[in-house]
């Protein structure tokens, strides 16, 4: 700047610093019970940044506290970006029931609901079954209930053992005669 013989110059690096990408891939919905997931392993933009949010220790979240936004800060400032994402948690399930074997054919209709002793809210399946509700008179056959929201679903398939109606008729031989001598009972067996 200036006029001859008065010019004088000053020179200065200017620090670019680079454009960054907080992206990453929200791996919703996860299970409960899944364990902990590195976040960095997640990362689809520009790697070396931090993670924060309930549920993370450094590169980890921990599945088991539930719902929770997580954020991913990257970059130097004033050149620093973040993108803050809601990890799904489905709650752990748990398909357990109470198996009423042996029943009798002829004992009428089981709402197998009662026989929930895990997490509710599933849906039955298998021979005999018509929504919550198992017949006998089908025999012993293999029920399975299911229960959770994908990808946290479970089953437990158990074997109903169903035992078939018996009769216990007889004819009654009376009168009889005391000086009758003794009578075989198995003979007057008609069921």
């Amino acid at each position: 700047v200036g006029t001859a013989p008065c010019v004088e110059t000053l020179a200065q690096i200017i620090t670019v610093t680079p454009d960054v990408n907080p992206a990453w891939t929200n791996p919703s919905p996860i299970c409960a019970s899944a364990g902990s997931i590195n976040l960095n392993t997640l990362i689809t933009g520009t790697a070396g940044g931090t993670w924060s949010g309930t549920g993370v220790s450094g590169t980890t979240f921990n599945p088991a506290s539930g719902t929770q936004t997580v954020t991913y800060t990257v970059g130097t400032a004033p050149c620093v970006e973040t993108s803050a994402q809601i990890i799904t948690v489905n709650p752990d399930v748990n398909p357990a029931w109470t198996n009423p074997s042996p029943i009798c054919a002829s004992a009428g209709s089981i709402n197998l609901n009662t026989l929930i002793t895990g997490t509710a809210g599933g849906t039955w399946s298998g021979t005999g079954v018509s929504g919550t509700t198992f017949n006998p008179a089908s025999g012993t056959q293999t029920v399975t209930y299911t229960v959770g929201t994908a990808p946290c679903v479970e089953t437990l398939a158990q074997s109903i053992t169903v035992t078939p109606d018996v009769n216990p008729a007889w004819t009654n031989p009376s009168p009889i005669c005391a000086s009758a001598g003794s009578i075989n009972l198995n003979t007057l067996i008609t069921g």
